[in-house]
């Protein structure tokens, strides 16, 4: 899949309305510092020495009555409080996990016994992260062993919060298979990007929609993006890109992809709850109608010092 401009574009323009996540989760190191629902800097921020290690903070009122229902429901609130924080020193992406996960089974986007090559339309790469076919290069197999090993263990992690969630034995969570969390968690480090404050510092981590995943990723970009923690209603699209299917999309994976109803579908998620810190694309050349819209993880306009 890829996106594609349906105009001349000029150089330096919003190619679409703030795009809402699907899901978000803040660093740990974060949680104290900034709203766990809309990512905005908080002006007190309590020692994250002292504080519980499920607690999580709201810049208001309406944040906290739009997210905590889900910390809790999603199990995030039980990995916190019982995950092995020496074993797992980060959690951000297995909470970011848990709350995908959540919502994908509430909208009955999945289940156990579908393929889990995709959910929802996007691609979670899982055979590729998991494969365990011995690799020529000995220091390529190593980082898809660790790889592999990190997401299996934060699979494992996922379960068992779920299980204490659902009051279940969390004894038999060892054995069980765990395929449903590993594939979420895949798609996590598939898709999802780092969120970044104004600085360009990095508090968190987030998934969003096709509008912006469906966007292919290129050493020689024409777009960027940035981040904005004020509300947004979630407007629709201002209608200046379109998806166009590649020749690849109708053999990869099982669950075939109707362009048009997928894309409506999955850009509207998270936009009737609208909150999270929002995503503008922006055009950083010249683009030609019909042109493919590529992207790069760096930041383009922000200044040299903050790129690193």
């Amino acid at each position: 899949m890829e996106m594609r401009v349906v105009e001349d574009i000029a150089i330096g323009r919003n190619l679409t309305p703030p795009i809402l996540p699907i899901a978000a989760a803040l660093h740990d190191s974060s949680r104290f510092s900034h709203c766990s629902a809309c990512f905005s800097p908080l002006h007190d921020s309590p020692d994250s020495q002292s504080a519980p290690l499920h607690f999580l903070r709201y810049c208001s009122r309406r944040c906290s009555s739009l997210d905590s229902s889900l910390h809790f429901s999603s199990a995030e609130f039980h990995l916190l409080r019982h995950s092995p924080a020496p074993t797992l020193p980060e959690t951000s992406d297995l909470r970011l996990s848990l709350r995908l996960l959540h919502l994908f089974e509430t909208l009955r986007l999945f289940s156990r016994d579908s393929a889990l090559d995709r959910i929802g339309g996007l691609m979670t790469n899982r055979a590729e992260l998991l494969r365990k076919e011995i690799q020529e290069d000995m220091e390529t197999c190593e980082e898809y062993e660790e790889v592999s090993e990190r997401i299996r263990e934060g699979a494992r992690a996922m379960a068992a919060a779920r299980r204490m969630r659902d009051g279940l034995n969390l004894e038999s969570s060892l054995a069980e298979d765990c395929a449903v969390e590993e594939a979420v968690l895949c798609l996590v480090l598939t898709n999802a990007v780092e969120v970044q404050d104004r600085t360009g510092c990095s508090v968190g981590v987030a998934v969003y929609g096709p509008r912006f995943s469906w966007i292919n990723h290129s050493c020689s970009p024409n777009s960027s993006y940035w981040f904005s923690t004020v509300p947004s209603s979630g407007a629709a699209s201002s209608g200046l890109i379109h998806p166009k299917p590649t020749d690849g999309d109708n053999r990869n994976g099982s669950e075939l992809i109707n362009t048009k109803i997928s894309f409506k579908f999955l850009s509207s998620l998270g936009i009737e709850e609208g909150y999270g810190p929002s995503l503008i694309i922006r055009s950083i050349k010249n683009i030609k109608q019909g042109e493919e819209l590529l992207i790069t993880y760096t930041d383009l306009l922000q200044p040299k010092v903050v790129r690193g």
